[in-house]
């Protein structure tokens, strides 16, 4: 047999290595920030391009086709992760969904060009940004749900396992610090030309550069990235063991299954023993079936995550607020005057929560967790991403207590008239900063609950399925969207002027009532969730290179899934 000795770095090499993985995460990261330009330029620009007159009356509700764009953008994460994890490489995958990507900016900087020369409906406009928007999302699913684990499978040859993880959870903080950094140029740089009559081209034409350039950031890291080892088909065991009832059933089992006479004494145990054996235990070979053991206990671990990011989807109900409600609410409190138009003042507001998050990091990173560590506490992940649930109950709590005492202030007319992008709103006589401290709120939570997320999701997924549960809790921003939307109607909460207006009428409507009741529903679900963290069993999938090549090429249970408490917190 092989010697392991082979396979660890030769003596002068291990320098070289971090050099390089250095470069390949650089790379990733800058990929990463290019994309979110490309992608929130899209999406928070649609209301905007679509409401045009070279569109035709059908495309003039941008709040359906912005949330279709969105979700199935999401959704697509699932099957970008299920490619790289079973069909092709995670380079190939990425590479490959950006050159998509690329190809459907073209196609919507086309419709853009002609939108601009066209002085009324054009239907190439439509056909042309439909088609862009399709691959679009094809290319983000694949790109977006593999981009973040790929650069934190750089480290995994970063010292020992206590040292892998602490750069791990560096890396996801800096890693969303970059995807912030690209919304923040997308609402400032692209949005500035949106709003530019006939200029929509040169906004089109800076997100397809934008995409271009993460392309070819991903691609220059090649020689430098540590690639994946040879894939195994753990989807094939969960569908086997989900579609074969003999597996799981031990009366069927036992009369239609010859036993090997190792498993004998575990297969004839007492009925009791076998009734206390939950359905996938069975599907074990320890237990009478014919997975191994530990490729059943993978498929338990996958199962308990999903648990765990179900709970989440209340959590991104409350996220979601920060883009749709605390912006409309921004449009009712007086603005900063800027210029004429309000408009600017709102650009300027909804950087608050972006700009919060790009302080906030280096804080977290430099000072908060190094304390922390000092001091000997080690919070675990679920405990984080508990307290970024506390804090966005107490983000929408403070925004609306702010709608209650707007309303009050706007009851004893207390009215200040703005004009933004030609609507004319009756907001209240108070200063939109006091929005302030529930946006704070927002960004700690996002630092907390969705950073930590990520760094979750990597970590305690196998191996083989890291991709399909990233794209799983890229999911749950989506799901907690729509969830928004069914709660916000149960409220009638009246949308103003016509029928493609983003804009809710808080004057005429509870907006209060709907925020008191997000923030009562996320109490109840960190219930939920701290009951499902209390019985959660941690199991980290932090390997060396050489790890995973002896797993794929031995048949003794794996090395790399790593029981050990002391690997559940940050050290």
């Amino acid at each position: 047999m092989e010697s392991h000795e082979r396979l660890l770095p030769r003596p002068g090499t291990l320098q070289v290595l971090t050099s390089a993985s250095k470069w390949a995460v650089t790379c990733v990261m800058l990929s990463e920030l290019f994309e979110r330009v490309a992608y929130f330029g899209i999406s928070d620009n649609m209301a905007i391009f679509c409401d045009l007159a070279c569109f035709p009356d059908k495309y003039h509700d941008p709040l359906t086709f912005t949330w279709l764009f969105t979700g199935f953008a999401y959704f697509m994460n699932i099957f970008g992760g299920w490619l790289a994890d079973t069909v092709l490489q995670r380079f190939t995958t990425i590479l490959s969904s950006l050159l998509v990507y690329v190809a459907g900016t073209l196609f919507i900087v086309g419709s853009a060009q002609a939108c601009d020369k066209a002085s009324h409906e054009e239907t190439a406009v439509p056909a042309l940004y439909v088609t862009g928007l399709v691959l679009v999302v094809l290319g983000t699913g694949g790109s977006q749900s593999n981009l973040g684990l790929y650069g934190a499978e750089q480290f995994r040859d970063a010292g020992d396992e206590t040292e892998q993880e602490r750069k791990v959870h560096r890396y996801f903080l800096w890693y969303y610090w970059c995807r912030t950094v690209g919304s923040v140029i997308a609402y400032t740089v692209v949005t500035y030309y949106q709003y530019q009559r006939d200029r929509h081209v040169i906004g089109y034409a800076a997100i397809s550069a934008a995409v271009t350039l993460a392309a070819i950031f991903f691609w220059s890291g090649y020689k430098r990235y540590l690639q994946e080892p040879q894939k195994e088909q753990l989807f094939k065991i969960l569908i086997g063991i989900v579609s074969n009832p003999n597996e799981t059933n031990p009366l069927r089992r036992n009369n239609s299954k010859p036993r090997d006479l190792s498993y004998s004494n575990s297969v004839d145990s007492s009925s009791h023993e076998k009734d206390l054996l939950s359905w996938l235990d069975r599907a074990k070979r320890s237990k009478g079936g014919r997975y191994p053991d530990e490729e059943v206990e993978d498929i338990k671990q996958l199962l308990s995550i999903l648990g765990i990011f179900l709970t989440m989807l209340v959590y991104f109900t409350l996220y979601g607020q920060m883009s749709t409600t605390y912006r409309i609410q921004s449009r009712y409190l007086r603005l900063p005057r800027l210029n004429q138009d309000d408009f600017y003042s709102t650009i300027v507001l909804s950087l608050i929560n972006p700009v919060s998050i790009l302080l906030i990091v280096p804080l977290m990173d430099l000072v908060v967790y190094p304390c922390l560590r000092t001091k000997g506490w080690h919070p675990t992940y679920l405990q984080r991403m508990g307290v970024g649930m506390f804090l966005s109950m107490l983000s929408v709590t403070a925004a609306g207590a702010v709608e209650v005492y707007r309303g009050e202030l706007f009851q004893q007319g207390h009215v200040w008239h703005q004009n933004i992008s030609g609507q004319v709103y009756n907001a209240t006589d108070l200063t939109v900063f006091i929005q302030v401290p529930q946006y704070v709120l927002g960004g700690l939570s996002e630092i907390m609950a969705v950073v930590t997320g990520f760094h979750f999701a990597y970590t305690q997924a196998p191996r083989r399925m890291k991709g399909t549960v990233m794209g799983l809790f890229l999911l749950m921003f989506g799901l907690g969207s729509y969830l928004s939307i069914g709660i916000s109607s149960a409220f009638r909460i009246e949308i103003m002027g016509s029928h493609h207006s983003f804009n809710l009428n808080l004057n005429n409507s509870h907006a209060e009532r709907f925020l008191f009741v997000l923030a009562g529903l996320m109490f109840l679900d960190m219930g939920l969730f701290w009951v499902l963290a209390g019985r959660y069993k941690y199991k980290t999938y932090l390997t060396k290179a050489r790890d995973f090549e002896r797993s794929t090429s031995c048949g003794s249970p794996r090395e790399y899934g790593s029981t050990n408490d002391s690997r559940n917190s940050i050290q």
